[in-house]
């Protein structure tokens, strides 16, 4: 199974965009289903940080999941960040109801395993990596007949051959972050 290049990417949302592409594939939810599933799960930081929830009423759900990103960053100082830890936690439910492993993963210390687990069974990976002049950016990788990446802005594939360390090649990648492992259970 292919991972769609039909969620498409309208603002600084990588970050959740990523993940939402591959449960997607996964659940056959939407990507706003997804993300809005996201805004109720961590609605408590309005309250929390005092932030006014109103704003949000005439945003698109990706819109929304961006302000808050940059309202609660702006709020604890960059204390609290959404980052891929706190992605696959807040997913977590999801995943128990569809089967799906979701790990946090240092690709660099873990990237022959993380290869065979791409190449062997129904997974993908959200890869965070950090683009020379531009900041970090997140990506969904999956394998069919060699590894492709979804570029989200653009709704295109970008195949990198049959290897994982070849993923440098999509961007100008300076350094490679961690990621989210999704595998489905028992597949």
């Amino acid at each position: 199974m292919k991972l769609s290049a039909d969620i498409r990417q309208t603002g600084n949302s990588c970050l959740i965009i990523s993940p939402t592409i591959i449960l997607n594939s996964l659940t056959g939810l939407t990507s706003n289903e997804l993300i809005n599933i996201f805004l109720r799960k961590e609605d408590h930081l309005f309250s929390d940080y005092a932030i006014d929830k109103g704003i949000i009423n005439n945003l698109s759900a990706e819109c929304s999941f961006i302000y808050l990103y940059y309202s609660v960053v702006n709020k604890t100082n960059g204390q609290l960040q959404f980052n891929n830890e706190y992605i696959a936690n807040s997913f977590q439910e999801l995943a128990l109801i569809y089967g799906i492993s979701m790990e946090r993963i240092d690709v660099n210390g873990d990237f022959d395993r993380i290869d065979g687990i791409l190449k062997n069974e129904k997974a993908f990976l959200s890869l965070s990596y950090f683009i020379r002049n531009i900041g970090w950016h997140a990506v969904p990788i999956g394998y069919d007949n060699g590894y492709y990446a979804v570029n989200a802005i653009s709704g295109t594939y970008r195949d990198f051959g049959p290897n994982l360390d070849n993923v440098n090649t999509i961007d100008d990648i300076e350094s490679i972050g961690d990621g989210i492992l999704f595998t489905m259970l028992g597949k």
